[in-house]
């Protein structure tokens, strides 16, 4: 009788996990962030030099004639976490392509050495920007992360995306950034 239970339970768990497997299969995938329309498309954003996590300055004007990526991440954001292995994939898209594309993150509204460890733990190579008292958040107009604003080669926005962002998304905003701009 022991025996039985033990098949008929196997049976059950088994069941289970189909009906589990069948869910998830016909969940519709994420679609990542949603670019959405903002009053700072087309506009050039005040000249910005911050000092990275690294302790190197970066400036924008540097990096005219490249498309910039900016990507605002926290330790504590979730989403971000889900986000880090497409900013990874879009980095080595970027890097083998030789897309004149430039990654950079931006520390939102937390501790460096949190958002350090961070970095370090999901594997992100590119510079993050320190923004302390929110200033580079503020002139893009983020309320909070993930969020991510791509400027175009001449230095202005050209897509605001909220939500975690898929290496798809990135690889397009910046061919249609790249696009436009020529």
């Amino acid at each position: 009788m022991g025996g039985r239970r033990v098949r008929v339970a196997s049976l059950c768990a088994l069941l289970a996990l189909g009906g589990l497997t069948a869910f998830l299969v016909s969940r519709p995938v994420d679609p990542g962030a949603t670019r959405v329309s903002s009053p700072l498309l087309g506009t050039r954003p005040p000249p910005i030099t911050a000092a990275t996590l690294q302790h190197a300055t970066v400036s924008l004007a540097s990096l005219h004639g490249r498309v910039v990526v900016l990507s605002f991440v926290a330790s504590w954001c979730g989403a971000c976490g889900t986000e880090a292995p497409a900013l990874v994939t879009y980095a080595w898209h970027e890097h083998v392509t030789h897309t004149p594309a430039t990654i950079l993150g931006v520390v939102y509204s937390d501790d460096d050495a949190a958002v350090a460890a961070f970095a370090r733990d999901h594997g992100l190579t590119f510079p993050v920007l320190v923004d302390p008292g929110g200033v580079i958040a503020n002139d893009f107009a983020v309320a909070s992360p993930p969020a991510t604003v791509v400027l175009d080669p001449a230095g202005r926005v050209a897509a605001v995306l909220l939500g975690a962002v898929s290496a798809h998304q990135l690889v397009s905003v910046t061919t249609d950034a790249l696009r436009e701009a020529a």
